[in-house]
């Protein structure tokens, strides 16, 4: 009989140790489910950033262009100064964050694997 209990607390044991393993697999899910979301936020940010870095681009390039041929005052000359600063804190801001360098939903569902098989 005291062994049939102790097969039975086993098995207790188990299920709950199920449970819980099932548990972090849930939370394992939904944090990657967020992780994907922020990815798609981000590359739309990203895609963003991008447009508004062209015309900047753009528009600092024709503003240089005016104020060198027009000789405008240095009112100009700064705005065109904060256009270029502003676009290379896009692009600083762009390399920082980039994407491709966080794990795809394959690499972390291969990793999930191999620590279970451990």
């Amino acid at each position: 009989m005291a062994d049939a209990k102790t097969g039975i607390k086993t098995l207790e044991e188990m299920r709950a140790e199920i449970h819980t393993q099932d548990s972090k697999i849930s939370l394992i899910a939904q944090k990657l489910k967020t992780l994907e979301q922020n990815q798609e936020v981000i590359g739309r940010t990203i895609v963003m950033h991008n447009e508004k870095l062209r015309g900047i681009e753009e528009n600092g390039a024709g503003a240089k262009a005016s104020v060198a041929g027009a000789g405008v005052s240095g009112d100009a000359e700064k705005r065109v100064a904060e256009l270029e600063k502003q676009v290379k804190e896009l692009k600083y801001l762009l390399e920082s964050v980039n994407p491709l360098e966080y794990a795809t939903i394959e690499q972390v569902k291969e990793l999930i694997e191999d620590k279970m098989k451990k």
